[in-house]
């Protein structure tokens, strides 16, 4: 039979103080307005996430500063430009046309070619009348979900939260049962588990010390497995 402190205590207690999380979402520059009586404001929606390797479309309303009126693509141009992470232009849009026939919504479609790899990207809209100009510029990260990466590490941990209280169930149900095969479930599952946390890392946790709890994982795994398939003769 196998030893209950020795196989689920100590590891579990281990691994209790080794998995503090601390999940921080990256913080975004600001455009600064200044205080011109006259010019024209750029309207955009804050999209501050979008999904990888997708078509996307930025849309916009210019309005005259001094009236408020809305302005259209018969007396107003608009220019776009994206940037990389290294401030390599990716992308430029020498003329923003009308969304849907609208003259008063400019849109700006960015192709997949051009926002190929996760990461940060820079954005500047210029939009002049024969009489005025006005300009907004911004950023936008790519993830792979369009979500948060916080939102998707978070995701991520559950689901190893999950294996690894699954692997801990079976493992109690293996004592109670005197079943060797549920044991072994259980050895495999850790075993997976930490070899999963060695190839992709654990959270805000530093390589070594993710490297450290998958070893312990897969080593625990395999007392399991070892300990359950030598009993089962």
């Amino acid at each position: 039979m196998l030893d209950l402190y020795k196989v689920f205590f100590i590891p579990f207690l281990f691994l209790l103080v080794l998995l503090p999380i601390t999940l921080a979402v990256p913080p975004f520059s600001e455009d600064v307005l200044g205080t011109f009586t006259e010019g024209l404001i750029i309207d955009y929606p804050a999209f501050n996430y979008h999904q990888s390797y997708s078509y996307f479309e930025l849309i916009v309303h210019v309005y005259n500063i001094s009236t408020g009126s809305a302005m259209s693509n018969l007396s107003t141009s608009c220019e776009g430009h994206l940037y990389n992470a290294t401030g390599e232009g990716v992308m430029h849009v020498p003329y923003a046309s009308s969304h849907n026939g609208n003259p008063q919504e400019f849109v700006f479609a960015v192709t997949n070619s051009s926002i190929l790899h996760n990461g940060y990207y820079g954005w500047s809209i210029h939009c002049n009348t024969s009489y005025l100009g006005g300009y907004a510029s911004g950023n936008i990260i790519l993830t792979e979900t369009g979500k948060p990466a916080a939102t998707q590490n978070t995701e991520d941990e559950l689901f190893l939260y999950f294996v690894f209280l699954l692997a801990i169930i079976l493992l109690f149900v293996s004592f109670y049962k005197e079943d060797h095969n549920l044991a072994s479930i259980s050895g495999m599952l850790m075993i997976i588990l930490g070899g999963y946390i060695i190839a992709t890392g654990f959270s805000t946790l530093t390589n070594g010390l993710s490297n450290g709890i998958g070893i312990v994982l897969i080593g625990v795994g395999f007392y399991i497995l070892l300990r359950s398939n030598i009993e089962n003769f």
